[in-house]
């Protein structure tokens, strides 16, 4: 009655009050993430006081930007959900002491790269290289923390970084806290070499139609996401993988049937084989799409790998951009990093690998792991 998107669907409140409401969703239409963007306000409850509600957006780093807005109390439900599952390894929301490497941290060159806000001491993602560990060591040796919260890319280089300048581990943590970017196993096998804590890894979005958590175990070999079933709705249509969200909680702009352009097997409460979204995925030389996020670099290579992205301009054809970690790639680790790749994914794309000085993180201090432009 009160979201103009959906009213016009001339939905009868009769069948809502009455029907199962897992039928009614049924027969809702699937929202694309352009339609909620070129029809923002379409999704707003007229009755919402905007001015009491928080704004949030995307920064677009994987596609175009969306923002949604929600009320204070749904903000704060959505905490409450973290504080539970974190809990569990000794979390206590405000109270407790945590390392964050994120977007708020983010400093210019010529600043400190370690800030403390309230309890919280914040690492700049742009910072994480040999240049500033001096700084970074002397900047975190003042401070103490009991948890991390970071994204995947920018932590499991600054591992790497301690383990060379601080070979005796500095910090003992409870546990790490991952989010906002892709982690492979291969990534957390890494993490949890030296950190030796729990690592909890959730799937979210900006949209907050979808929430679930997965924790960690020494030689798993796949990511399963838990669900959270009081979050919200999530599942998949009949004719693909794509992630279909349904919020529980946001009345200020409610999201039914939310096309998240994520792509994985739900089932059971389940997330199995999240690929990412749908513009990470590469086109191979028969047409086909295939996931981006499923070419990856072995562990013993990422002794030598600082970065590496994934590059198609053309379809079929595939650049594997490596930034070393020390100086050249000798010929023969060149040869072996290729012939990985090609041993697998040589039937489906061209390969070929070239050195990169640097792959810029995202305005938000994340790694963008895939970089598709198809003309």
């Amino acid at each position: 009655m009160n979201v103009p998107f959906y009213r016009s669907l001339r939905i009868k409140i009769s069948d809502i009050k009455n029907e199962d409401p897992y039928n009614i969703l049924a027969t809702l239409p699937y929202i694309d993430k352009d339609t909620l963007m070129d029809e923002p306000k379409a999704f707003i409850n007229e009755r919402a006081w905007l001015f009491f509600s928080k704004y949030a957006t995307s920064g677009g780093s994987t596609g175009r930007g969306v923002g949604v807005w929600r009320s204070k109390s749904s903000s704060d439900i959505e905490k409450l959900f973290f504080n539970v599952r974190w809990g569990e390894f000794g979390y206590e929301g405000h109270r407790a002491r945590t390392l964050r490497l994120a977007a708020e941290g983010i400093k210019k060159h010529d600043e400190h790269p370690v800030s403390v806000l309230g309890r919280t001491v914040l690492l700049s993602p742009y910072h994480i290289s040999r240049l500033y560990m001096p700084l970074i060591l002397e900047g975190l040796a003042r401070h103490s923390f009991d948890f991390v919260h970071a994204y995947s890319g920018v932590l499991v280089e600054l591992t790497y970084l301690l383990r060379e300048f601080q070979p005796q581990k500095m910090m003992q943590v409870k546990a790490i806290f991952l989010g906002s970017e892709p982690v492979s196993i291969e990534q957390l096998e890494i993490l949890f070499g030296y950190w030796q804590c729990p690592i909890v890894v959730h799937y979210g979005l900006n949209e907050r139609t979808s929430l679930g958590f997965y924790t960690y175990t020494p030689g798993d070999r796949e990511i399963v996401y838990q669900l959270e079933p009081l979050y919200g709705i999530t599942q998949n249509p009949s004719d693909s993988h794509e992630i279909i969200g349904t919020t529980l909680w946001n009345d200020v702009m409610p999201l039914l049937n939310y096309r998240t352009k994520d792509y994985g097997l739900v089932s059971d409460g389940k997330i199995t084989g999240l690929d990412g979204r749908e513009q990470n995925f590469l086109i191979s030389r028969d047409g086909h799409r295939i996931s981006g996020m499923s070419i990856v670099i072995d562990e013993a290579s990422w002794a030598q790998i600082r970065h590496y992205q994934i590059r198609q301009r053309v379809p079929g054809k595939i650049e594997l951009c490596i930034v070393p970690r020390h100086g050249q790639l000798s010929l023969e680790f060149r040869d072996y990093i290729l012939s990985q790749q090609l041993n697998r994914w040589g039937g489906f794309f061209d390969i070929s690998l070239v050195e990169c000085a640097t792959i810029p993180l995202t305005p938000a201090g994340k790694t963008r792991h895939v970089d598709v432009q198809l003309s």
